[in-house]
């Protein structure tokens, strides 16, 4: 399926629950999935997140940012901006399509830091939110690619990291659970620690200690999956629904 928006048209995949199927979109609950900086919505984790999801009663639903997989819509002002702009227009697609049922976000990596940042926005636009992996700061890990970097369809040589460059004190945002791994080589999870400390309860900060990155560890994912897919339905199903 596709999404149009200002810029493009976003490719994008709905998985919908057994509930959905049968009775229609609305009111059933919906989890938008956001991949990382240099994946798509074709991550084999991204795939498990949503699959696992709409087993259990959650539709999900998935698509590419700007650059990556088969998005080739035009780059906004920068590369965060870019991200948020494709974020926020999911969600009013979802709001205008799906209804009045409650909304989840789920990120891996700046997927999870775009969805903290959009989530802060408006945060009674959101129900809950779960990250993995994800910075609360792109300065050290990004910013420093300015100059120079060689130019790729995900983040051209020519485009902004732009702002905001790191999570807002957000005590208004709450229902997110942060998940990082102890082993993580490219976001160290001080990280995740930092974003815990800018919301509000409820919250929950869940620090792997086998995990790495990408959660490559089967038995490490298959434990991430089970408290993502719990998290949700905690805060987003109806009772009659959980």
């Amino acid at each position: 399926m596709e999404i149009r928006t200002s810029r493009g048209v976003l490719p994008a995949m709905l998985h919908l629950s057994p509930q959905a199927l049968k009775e229609g979109a609305s009111p059933f609950p919906l989890v938008v999935c956001c991949h990382g900086m240099l994946s798509s919505m074709q991550s084999a984790k991204l795939v498990a997140v949503a699959e696992r999801l709409a087993h259990q009663g959650l539709s999900a639903l998935r698509f590419d940012f700007t650059g990556c997989g088969r998005n080739e819509s035009a780059f906004g002002e920068s590369l965060v901006g870019s991200r948020v702009e494709d974020l926020e227009e999911v969600l009013d697609w979802v709001e205008k399509e799906w209804g009045a049922g409650p909304v989840g976000l789920f990120g891996s990596s700046l997927g999870g830091f775009v969805s903290l940042v959009v989530a802060s926005r408006d945060p009674h636009r959101v129900g809950a939110v779960v990250t993995w992996a994800a910075p609360c700061s792109l300065w050290g890990l990004l910013a420093h690619k300015t100059l120079p970097r060689p130019s790729t369809p995900t983040w051209p040589s020519s485009l902004a990291l732009g702002e905001p460059a790191t999570v807002p004190e957000s005590p208004g945002l709450t229902r997110v659970l942060v998940a990082h791994g102890i082993q993580d080589e490219l976001v160290p999870w001080s990280h995740a620690v930092d974003i815990y400390g800018r919301l509000g309860e409820p919250k929950r900060l869940w620090l792997l200690e086998e995990g790495d990155h990408r959660f490559l560890d089967e038995a490490v994912r298959k434990k991430l999956l089970a408290a993502t897919v719990e998290w949700f339905q905690e805060y987003l199903q109806p009772p009659e629904l959980g």
